[in-house]
């Protein structure tokens, strides 16, 4: 929920709690698909582009 929540913020303009947001989607997914699954990487170059 967190990843959709981070994406409707952007889509918002509202991207610090866009940001906020994916970078606690990639905590709980790190956990649930392990640090190396491609979408973990995938929303981590994500949240880097916005930076």
């Amino acid at each position: 929920m967190y990843l959709k929540l981070g994406r409707l913020y952007l889509g918002l303009e509202k991207k610090t709690q866009g940001v906020k947001a994916l970078k606690k989607a990639i905590a709980i997914m790190e956990v649930a698909h392990g640090k190396d699954h491609h979408y973990v990487t995938e929303v981590k170059q994500e949240v880097e582009e916005l930076k």
